[in-house]
C-alpha cells in the first residue's frame, strides 16, 4: 500500500500524528482513526488511501468492529479475517485490501469518542498489547488537541481584549480632540462622536481613528467636521 500523499486539514493534524505513530508500531502495516461527537462521525484520518476507503465502507455497516468498540467502549481484535465469523461483511471488505488481522481501541475524552485501528497483512500479525497501545495513543492525542484548543481560545480572547482596549483608547483621544476644538465637556464630545458614527455608518472606533489620524488638525478643522454632522435646529 502506497502512503497517502493528500495533505490533511489543520484540524486533523494531531490525529494524523497519532495515526503515523500507530502505523509504525511492530507488525502494523497501517492505521486509521475516527472521531465521533454525539454519535456523529466528525473526522477520519488514515495512513493509506485504501484504508481510508475501508473505513468509509465500515461506517456504512450496522455491525462491524468499529460499531462494536463504539457500543461497548472496549477494544476488539480480529486475529484472522479469513476465519473470524463475527463481522463477515467487514472481513470480506478487509480481505479485498489485503488486511488479515487488526485491533481497534476506543476512548472518550473532552466530549469526543475516538477510535484507532491498527492493521496487519499477516494473520495474528499484531503483538499482544496492541489494543492497549492504540487506546493510549488516543488518550494522548485527544488531550493534546484539547490543550491546543484551550490555548487557541485564550489567544483569541487576548486578541479581542487588546482590540477593545485599543478602541477605547482611540475613543478617548478623539473625545479629547473634540473637547479642545468645540470647548465642550466630555459628555457632549462623546455625543458628537456617536452622531458622527451614525451619520457615517461606521463604528465609533473607526470614526475616532480617523479623527486621531488626522490630528494635529487645527481646532477650526475639527470643529468644521463635527459641526457638519451636528443636527440642524429649526429656524437656524
Amino acid at each position: 500500500m502506497a502512503p497517502e500523499a493528500t495533505p490533511e486539514p489543520a484540524a486533523a493534524t494531531s490525529l494524523r500524528e497519532m495515526v503515523d505513530v500507530a502505523a509504525a508500531l511492530p507488525g502494523c502495516c497501517g492505521a486509521s482513526s475516527s472521531v465521533w461527537i454525539h454519535d456523529r462521525r466528525d473526522n477520519d484520518v488514515s495512513s493509506h488511501p485504501d484504508l481510508g476507503l475501508l473505513v468509509q465502507e465500515e461506517v456504512r455497516l450496522t455491525d462491524s468492529p468499529m460499531r462494536t468498540v463504539l457500543g461497548t467502549g472496549e477494544p476488539v481484535t480480529i486475529r484472522d479475517t479469513l476465519e473470524d465469523t463475527r463481522w463477515p461483511q467487514f472481513s470480506a471488505l478487509a480481505l479485498q485490501v489485503g488486511i488479515r488481522s487488526l485491533t481497534s481501541g476506543v476512548a472518550t475524552l473532552e466530549g469526543q469518542t475516538v477510535t484507532c485501528t491498527l492493521y496487519a497483512l499477516r494473520s495474528d500479525g499484531l503483538p499482544a498489547g496492541s489494543a492497549a497501545a492504540a487506546t493510549a495513543l488516543i488518550r494522548q492525542s485527544v488531550l493534546a488537541t484539547a490543550q491546543q484548543g484551550a490555548y487557541d481560545r485564550a489567544q483569541q480572547e487576548v486578541h479581542h481584549l487588546t482590540e477593545a482596549i485599543a478602541a477605547r483608547r482611540l475613543v478617548e483621544q478623539a473625545r479629547g480632540i473634540i473637547m479642545q476644538a468645540m470647548h465642550c465637556d466630555s459628555t457632549v464630545a462623546y455625543e458628537h462622536l456617536l452622531r458622527m458614527s451614525r451619520q457615517e455608518r461606521r463604528r465609533i472606533a473607526d470614526v475616532a481613528r480617523s479623527l486621531v489620524d488626522s490630528h494635529p488638525a487645527t481646532s477650526a478643522q475639527v470643529s468644521e467636521r463635527v459641526l457638519r454632522r451636528a443636527p440642524r435646529r429649526s429656524g437656524a
